[in-house]
């Protein structure tokens, strides 16, 4: 079988240099929650405070050099840095209409962090294009609100009618960009 997997010594050494990046975060949070029921109606309320520090290190390719010369082409690293904190809060209701049927809403924060691969700052310098491309450590998360609504009516012996509406509104949308 060694004749069909053949030593490509350039490759192996861009893939080396290449796939060679790293990135963490490190997310400290503090939690703050009331729960006030007022006959019916039971009320859930709280926040949570994160603060997120990222470090990421990726690959440079410099592209002056030609992949046949894999120790200049993809001999370099830079590291970023970045921080960020963000509170998420939560409002829960929960209204008993009668004894087998609930009403529920609420109103929520939360955030969809950055992939790993996004967060290293892998690097391209390419001066025949006049052009450097490097990933944004710095990426801020996706934002999101959730509203949600619903209505159970729970039946006799097993088994529940249930339905609801909701709505999720995104922002700072992640997105790749070119600037020239």
């Amino acid at each position: 079988l060694p004749i069909f997997f053949l030593y490509n010594r350039n490759s192996s050494i861009q893939n080396l240099f290449v796939n060679d990046g790293k990135a963490g975060e490190d997310v400290a949070a503090w939690y703050l929650q009331g729960n006030l029921k007022l006959g019916r109606l039971s009320v859930l309320a709280g926040a949570r405070l994160e603060q997120t520090s990222v470090s990421a290190t990726g690959p440079i390719t410099d592209t002056r050099y030609p992949t046949t010369q894999p120790e200049l082409r993809f001999s370099g690293k830079v590291s970023a840095k970045s921080s960020y904190s963000d509170v998420f809060p939560g409002l829960h209701l929960r209204y008993e209409v009668a004894r087998d049927t609930l009403v529920r809403a609420s109103v929520t924060e939360g955030i969809g962090r950055p992939s790993f691969s996004d967060l290293m700052p892998i690097t391209t310098s390419d001066p025949a294009r006049n052009s450097i491309t490097q990933n944004n450590a710095g990426l801020k998360p996706q934002h999101s609100k959730g509203y949600d609504v619903s209505i159970e009516h729970y039946l006799k012996p097993v088994g529940v009618f249930s339905v609801g509406l909701f709505l999720k509104e995104i922002s700072d949308y992640i997105d790749r960009k070119s600037t020239r």
